[in-house]
């Protein structure tokens, strides 16, 4: 029951800038959901032939102030 024989997933998320200054940074909200199936090459009787998983994730960053160093 170890290897899998297909894993197949499905997942969509967002990125939502809250607040923002020149000075001070950002400060952005991230969201990420994910549908995960699995079937393996064998099962044993009496189980069940694949398994489902939904994953929800949530991300707060905040970005420093400033920009990136000048290529010389």
């Amino acid at each position: 029951s170890g290897q899998n024989r297909n894993i197949q997933e499905a997942t969509f998320g967002f990125n939502q800038t809250m607040w923002k200054d020149a000075r001070y940074g950002a400060l952005n909200f991230m969201g990420q959901y994910s549908y995960l199936t699995r079937r393996p090459w064998s099962v044993a009787a009496g189980q069940p032939a694949d398994a489902n998983l939904h994953m929800l994730f949530f991300n707060l960053r905040y970005t420093l102030p400033g920009s990136a160093p000048a290529m010389k």
